[in-house]
């Protein structure tokens, strides 16, 4: 075996998902590639963030409608420090910004 083999499991042992897992366990968050299902404006910097723009997110259950999960997704905005927060909304097959942004109409 060599350095990176015995390196290797000893700091990734336990999830398949290695790092993106590390916070499910404790929090309940995965960390997910996520891309933008709609134009918005930070609320942060004020610049526009244009559909497709991929992130690396935090997911989470918020709930349930009916039978199926509410998710909830965190992101930082690439410009700028700021919090974008988005929730699945079954009823309505869509997403909602929930904090820092503002969807562009």
């Amino acid at each position: 075996r060599n350095a990176f083999q015995a390196r290797g499991k000893a700091k990734w042992q336990g999830h398949p998902l290695r790092e993106r897992a590390k916070k499910l366990a404790t929090e309940g968050v995965l960390v997910v590639r996520f891309e933008m299902p709609f134009n918005l404006w930070c609320s942060g910097c004020g610049n526009h963030i244009r559909k497709g723009v991929r992130y690396n997110a935090d997911k989470r259950k918020d709930g349930t409608y009916l039978s199926t999960t509410i998710w909830h997704f965190s992101m930082r905005c690439h410009l700028c420090p700021g919090i974008i927060e988005l929730r699945t909304d079954p009823q309505k097959g869509d997403f909602e910004v929930v904090a820092g942004g503002r969807r562009k109409e």
